[in-house]
């Protein structure tokens, strides 16, 4: 199955992948391709990467990929432009510390859309649920973990929406950056939904110009603790930032694993900084699982 798929994306032009593939390497891509899933195929890998992405103008779209990361930006390349990556689920890495979405370089022009990430715990996320402050420590859990989306040199001109972040060991989705990866401008983070995530559901640590932040839903934390935020956007120095109708609530359904409380919808730095139309709620570790607005 690796042969066949590494050979069809060296030729470049439309990939189109089927049936379920056990894969017993990553996919390095060298070349501009577009790479279709056509009914739900499943890549199914024992760890390490999945795709290696070095080259611009990749789409990897409606795979279901289990058990492996998706390294966009990788091999040392300092940018990577007109990446596209579109209705794929990435599942089931439940061994070492890693992020499923990991990019060691400086996204331009991305687009991160449709996507599931699901099941990024250390050992699996846990089936059983403790009770009670002060919390217990969840099985399976250490205080860094598997996480979801972390772009290692920030992004520019790149859209991440409409994408589930569940069953999260540590944080869903990270971005940060160095001084020199620069411009960071642009991006819009909208739609996307996050549930059962230990850390931080949004945490962003770069320096940013016009960063939009709207339309996003962080729910039912999973053993929440004081690093537990719904949006950390300790972004300093940044300028132009829209934070719009996001909604960040323990919910009702999260009274039998209460564990904790989310310490703040908000986190917040820049200027001038737009806030409007958001909901926030926390679970107290007073009184049980009651609520505060």
């Amino acid at each position: 199955d690796y042969n066949l798929i590494q050979s069809a994306i060296n030729g470049g032009g439309t990939v189109t992948i089927t049936g379920t593939c056990s894969m017993n390497a990553a996919i390095s891509i060298h070349n501009a391709v577009i790479i279709n899933g056509s009914g739900n195929p499943h890549l199914n890998f024992s760890g390490g990467d999945s795709f290696d992405v070095s080259a611009n103008g990749v789409t990897i779209n409606g795979l279901i990929i289990n058990g492996a990361v998706a390294a966009p930006v990788c091999c040392g390349i300092p940018t990577l432009s007109n990446f596209t990556f579109t209705n794929n689920t990435l599942q089931n890495i439940t061994s070492g510390v890693t992020d499923s979405f990991s990019a060691s370089g400086r996204l331009i022009n991305g687009t991160i859309s449709g996507n599931t990430f699901l099941n990024l715990w250390q050992g699996g996320y846990p089936t059983t649920q403790g009770f009670g402050w002060p919390p217990t420590p969840a099985p399976n859990l250490t205080t860094w973990n598997s996480g979801g989306i972390h772009l290692y040199h920030g992004a520019h001109n790149t859209t991440i929406s409409n994408n589930l972040f569940s069953e999260i060991g540590s944080n869903a989705l990270s971005i940060s950056a160095l001084s020199t990866d620069q411009p960071q401008a642009n991006n819009v983070i909208s739609g996307n939904e996050f549930m059962h995530v230990h850390r931080s559901n949004m945490e962003f640590q770069s320096k940013m110009q016009n960063l939009t932040v709207k339309d996003n839903y962080v729910h039912d934390a999973a053993w929440p603790y004081n690093d537990s935020w719904a949006y950390s956007l300790a972004i300093d120095q940044s300028t132009n930032i829209t934070f719009i109708n996001n909604t960040a609530t323990a919910g009702s359904a999260v009274a039998p694993l209460c564990q904790g409380f989310l310490p703040a919808v908000l986190e917040a730095g820049g200027s001038p900084y737009s806030a409007q139309g958001n909901v926030g709620a926390t679970v107290s570790p007073l009184g049980g699982c009651g609520i505060n607005t």
